[in-house]
Parts: C-alpha cells; structure tokens; sequence
C-alpha cells in the first residue's frame, strides 16, 4: 500500500493527462473495434466492403495479424494504463509501435 508519511503530499493528476489519456482510449478502442469487425467478420461493419476489399482483410498472413493484435491491445492497454499514471504503459505504447511497424512493414513491402 502506499502510505504517506508527515511532509508527503500527494500530487494531482494534470488536466492535460486526462485529456491526452481519454483520447488515446477513444481512439485506440476504435481500433480495437476494426480489429474485431475484421477477425470477427461481422457483416454491418465488412459489408460496406468490395469483394477484392474483404480477401484482402480475410488474406492477411498469420504474423501480420498477429501484430495487428499486439499494436491493438497493446496501445488499448498502454492508453489505460496512462489513465492510471503507470508506469509500464510507456511499455505498452512501445510494444504498440513494434506491433504497428511490422503491419507497415507488410503494407508497403
């Protein structure tokens, strides 16, 4: 537990953390959204799609999606994690960067 002893004060949590951290969530929960309608497959979301859009979602390999998750989450994680002023979610956004240059990677190479 964290107990404070005489002369400690605790610090405020920042306006602009907040801000930042509840934007990183929104956003970032979009992209776990588009994630999940994709490897879920769900029709009100992939319908909108082209037959040669949607082989391209379904055809991505196996790595790929694998760092499509872990740029996802991670950065779901990481944004939470900033709400909550720990340290680790600097972690989380970089294991999110990695996740997010190997899926660019495979985009563009």
């Amino acid at each position: 537990m964290n107990e404070m002893t005489a002369g400690e004060t605790r610090q405020k949590t920042p306006v602009h953390l907040w801000i930042v951290g509840i934007l990183a969530l929104l956003w970032n929960a979009m992209g776990a959204f588009n994630y999940l309608a994709t490897q879920l497959e769900l029709e009100s979301v992939m319908g909108q799609f082209t037959e040669e859009q949607l082989a391209y979602f379904y055809g991505f390999p196996v790595w790929v999606t694998s760092f499509w998750a872990i740029a996802v989450w991670s950065a779901v994680v990481g944004s939470i994690g900033l709400l909550l002023r720990k340290k680790w979610s600097m972690w989380a956004f970089g294991l999110a960067i990695v996740g997010m240059v190997m899926t660019t990677v495979y985009d563009f190479g």
